[in-house]
């Protein structure tokens, strides 16, 4: 199975590399073959 996993992101420089990192641990746990894509809204904190 491939899954997508598409994360809006607006000014979250401080929680972002935490999310990307549980949603990756969560797919390699349940043995799903995915990606994770941030989608930035215009970020002015350096989320980008």
């Amino acid at each position: 199975m491939l899954v997508s996993v598409v994360m809006p992101c607006l000014n979250e420089h401080e929680t972002l590399g935490i999310c990307i990192k549980k949603a990756q641990d969560t797919l390699k746990k349940l043995d799903i073959d995915g990606e994770v894509i941030v989608a930035d809204n215009g970020s002015t904190d350096g989320s980008q």
